[in-house]
């Protein structure tokens, strides 16, 4: 049972992870689409189409309650987007590489901190070498 919680633990964070770190590429083709690459665009349509069977399959498994709660979420998540999408294709002199620069070391701090975090829990060595 301890290694299907750890298991379970492992698959949800480097799913999170893996999504957060796709970010940037998704809105850099969403915030400026015709410099896009055809295949950059296709493989991000076919991620989002990978990610929605995933969750398909899973919340399949759900009791009703948990179902309408990843609905809500995702609803308020998709408005969100829209919105963000809006406003900063609103504002004309943003600077959308360094937006994306930033969000990209955003992303890499959280995923460095989540990864020390889980090496102090699991009795490894930290980032800066020292024992948990």
């Amino acid at each position: 049972m301890q290694e299907l919680i750890g298991s379970m633990i492992r698959f949800t964070t480097a799913a999170t992870l893996f999504g957060m770190q796709q970010i940037p590429n998704a809105m850099a083709a969403a915030m400026n689409p015709q410099l896009a690459d055809q295949r950059l665009m296709e493989a991000l349509a076919k991620f989002g189409a990978a990610l929605d069977a995933l969750t398909d399959v899973v919340t399949a498994e759900m009791s009703d309650a948990d179902k309408s709660t990843v609905d809500n979420v995702t609803r308020v998540q998709s408005e969100l987007v829209n919105r963000s999408l809006v406003s900063i294709a609103s504002v004309p002199q943003m600077d959308l590489r360094g937006m994306v620069d930033t969000t990209a070391n955003i992303m890499r701090k959280t995923t460095d901190t989540i990864a020390e975090t889980m090496r102090a829990a699991s009795g490894g060595p930290t980032v800066n070498g020292q024992a948990a």
